[in-house]
């Protein structure tokens, strides 16, 4: 991730929501995708495959 260009004004604003939890019962494979955004427009995917 690179740095933020357009930082916002208030002092280290921080909010997460949204909260997934997830139980995988069968063995396999799955791929999980995590998009992360901010208030100035960045944004920022992490895709990670998983074996269970």
């Amino acid at each position: 991730m690179s740095h933020n260009p357009s930082p916002s004004f208030d002092l280290n604003p921080v909010a997460a929501t949204d909260a997934m939890d997830h139980v995988f019962v069968p063995v396999g494979n799955c791929t999980i995708t995590l998009d992360v955004s901010d208030d100035d427009g960045g944004l920022a995917t992490l895709t990670l495959d998983v074996t269970i």
